[in-house]
């Protein structure tokens, strides 16, 4: 089975709001970068993850360069 992965998972690791959802988002990709489990994204989800990098948490256009 292949996942699909949301920007929420990717922005709960890259913005620490929550230690909890942190550690279980955390933990999800680092299964997936093991080969573990199978996900995908889409170029959507990055363009919105940078939309929501700079709008919201008004990052650095360095730190979303390097965060995708």
């Amino acid at each position: 089975m292949k996942y699909f992965i949301d920007s929420n998972i990717f922005l709960r690791v890259l913005e620490l709001e929550d230690q909890k959802i942190f550690d279980e988002c955390s933990s999800l990709l680092k299964l997936i970068n093991n080969s573990e489990i199978n996900a995908y994204t889409s170029n959507f989800v990055l363009a919105e993850l940078v939309w929501v990098l700079d709008s919201f948490y008004n990052e650095s256009k360095s730190k979303i360069t390097k965060s995708i």
